[in-house]
């Protein structure tokens, strides 16, 4: 090796034995932050996706229900604010004096087994039955179970399936809208 050479010199020559072991060393790097970046995005996808699968419901007045097709409604109800839930705000009614949901029966995959037309069809006549003698019935969601409409009306939202869901001698109406 020529002394007057310098380690610079080494460093810039591209076909150099210590250039070429920093390119792999360097490669080396990139693909494992490329699989660190891979998996903190799933995990990332799989925490959000948990956290939006819970659900819950909320007593309404319904105001009105046109069932436009066999499965086409539109529901208009209003919130009742009972004493016990003064300091719980359900995600999509809570701000909300008038809550419209414009739906259908659209089975997606990643529904439950349970979400099926014959579901849907009769939450739409345990709506029905609720409007025509007046009473308060429960209304609410599983995973995200409404979508806004548009981004300047999030008091009118869009559903894809209905399931009449009884729990503990509760019943509800419960909405979904994505996969969860």
């Amino acid at each position: 090796m020529d002394p007057l050479r310098s380690n610079s010199a080494l460093l810039t020559d591209a076909f150099s034995p210590l250039r070429l072991r920093m390119r792999r060393a360097n490669a080396d790097v990139r693909s494992h932050m490329r699989m660190l970046s891979c998996f903190l995005a799933l995990l990332a996808a799989i925490v959000s996706t948990s956290a939006t699968a819970g659900g819950s419901y909320e007593p309404v007045q319904i105001k009105s229900i046109s069932i436009n097709s066999e499965v086409d409604y539109e529901l208009v109800v209003t919130p009742v604010k009972a004493a016990a839930q003064a300091g719980h705000i359900d995600p999509y009614m809570g701000r909300c004096p008038t809550f419209t949901v414009l739906g259908t029966y659209s089975h997606r995959y990643g529904f439950p087994a349970f979400v099926t037309r014959d579901a849907h069809l009769a939450a739409l006549a345990h709506l029905k039955q609720a409007h025509a003698g007046n009473r308060v019935v429960n209304l609410g969601w599983m995973g995200n179970g409404f979508a806004p409409a548009s981004s300047t009306t999030p008091c009118i939202v869009r559903s894809r399936a209905l399931h009449l869901h009884t729990e503990d001698g509760t019943t509800a109406v419960v909405s979904y809208h994505d996969a969860i």
